[in-house]
């Protein structure tokens, strides 16, 4: 198994370098983070054939990784080793000392796993994928061991941070367009994203996101459940999926508006929530409703 090593890369369709970071690029399957396994299934020079195991997707009768190319620069090798925590803020400056005196060594980005070695006093010592080991702010990091009841308004908060952050087909990772030109996120990215950091894995894509949650009528919605659309003329896979914030209330990544947003289900579908649990239907959508378990 082999482990990311960059803060995020691009996996594509053919082994070449994604140039544009607008528009809908058919050879972007996804993005990898900071730590996350592959595994490795082929080579060409200067690119590795992988299969991104934490993101699974219905293909050919079974669920499987995403497969597809990436630049064999950030992929390393490391032993086996069993992560602790997620970051669960933006940004998480890591220091080489628990004191922010001096400069970081590293930044991990919201998802990212890592393993903590121990903890002290407002500081958690954790493992980076390069085997160094490096000091965290503890509260930028969360147990993937300890569930909680406030899962749902963990969701809820953590997708405020997004709010207004661009658009990117294929894009699974915090936005930071000085850095790294290529990246943000997509409709199904943002809620794969926002799952893996309240400690549940779903799916990646929105149609593999609503074949593994649970179905329910409108009426049985709640804060963080899911919310799949596709146009009637567009077929029968769901091509996107939105949060569920409350009230009349979708929280989504729309390649339409151009960044991630909030947007009521009347100026969406031009039908209100309430008008949906009385029976009505959206025009020109068609709806499904999914609740992801919230099994760790």
């Amino acid at each position: 198994m082999l482990i990311v090593t960059e803060d995020r890369v691009d996996l594509r369709a053919e082994p070449l370098v994604g140039q544009s970071a607008t528009g809908k690029d058919p050879e972007q399957l996804t993005q990898l983070i900071y730590g996350e396994n592959v595994r490795l299934l082929d080579e060409r020079p200067g690119w590795s054939y992988v299969e991104a195991v934490e993101q699974q997707q219905f293909a050919d009768g079974h669920w499987r990784g995403y497969t597809g190319w990436v630049q064999s620069q950030y992929l390393a090798e490391v032993p086996d080793q069993q992560a602790t925590h997620v970051v669960a803020s933006f940004a998480a400056p890591a220091f080489s000392e628990p004191s922010t005196v001096r400069a970081p060594i590293a930044a991990l980005s919201m998802g990212v796993h890592v393993v903590a070695v121990y903890a002290e006093t407002g500081w958690t010592q954790v493992r980076l994928a390069d085997g160094r080991t490096a000091f965290v702010s503890s509260g930028d990091l969360r147990s993937l061991s300890e569930s909680t009841q406030w899962w749902r308004q963990q969701l809820i908060d953590d997708a405020q941070h997004f709010l207004g952050s661009a658009y990117f087909w294929g894009g699974r990772s915090v936005p930071n367009q000085v850095q790294h030109p290529r990246s943000g996120i997509d409709c199904s990215g943002l809620t794969n994203l926002l799952y893996r950091v309240a400690g549940i894995d779903i799916p990646r894509d929105a149609h593999d996101q609503y074949l593994a949650s649970s179905h329910m009528e409108p009426s049985g919605l709640e804060p963080g459940d899911l919310v799949f659309s596709v146009a009637k003329a567009d077929g029968p896979l769901f091509d996107h999926v939105m949060l569920y914030k409350g009230g009349d209330v979708l929280i989504e990544a729309s390649m339409e508006a151009g960044c991630a947003r909030e947007v009521s289900f009347k100026e969406k579908f031009t039908c209100s929530l309430i008008d949906l649990r009385n029976g009505g239907l959206a025009p020109q959508h068609r709806l499904a409703f999914g609740r992801a378990s919230a099994s760790r």
